[in-house]
């Protein structure tokens, strides 16, 4: 399995400035423009928020706009780099983690929210009090 997770890893890193150049179009206009919304709908602003994929980290920072405490994640560390070069926002935080292993307590954040993983949701739900997941 580590020499799989190792070719995920590299393939992400690989394409992480192909994302990076279409991710504020897909979150504004394209693919992804209603998931904001809808979380801003369900998910409680006073509790912290985990997203788990956030790629270059533009999700993330519209997530923290909103008005979320918010950290991202993700396995690519290239991808992480151009999240931290992009954003320095008071309620962010971006770590690289794969999703399977999270560096996180139990019921560290309330919900979470999740982009292109290989992994299944129910690993993650330990780490969300409410068990909810978007």
């Amino acid at each position: 399995m580590a020499a799989f997770d190792e070719a995920v890893k590299t393939q992400w890193n690989q394409s992480a400035n192909f994302w990076n150049e279409r991710s504020c179009n897909m979150w504004d206009h394209g693919s992804r423009k209603k998931i904001i919304p809808f979380i801003k709908q369900y998910a409680d602003k006073s509790e912290p928020l985990l997203d788990i994929g956030c790629g270059d980290g533009y999700g993330t920072l519209k997530l923290a706009e909103a008005g979320f405490q918010v950290a991202g994640v993700d396995l690519s560390n290239e991808m992480i780099l151009l999240a931290k070069q992009r954003i320095s926002h008071h309620n962010v935080r971006f770590e690289e983690a794969d999703a399977r292993s999270l560096p996180f307590g139990e019921g560290a954040f309330a919900t979470f929210r999740q982009s292109i993983c290989w992994n299944g949701r129910r690993i993650h739900w330990k780490f969300c009090r409410n068990g909810y997941g978007y």
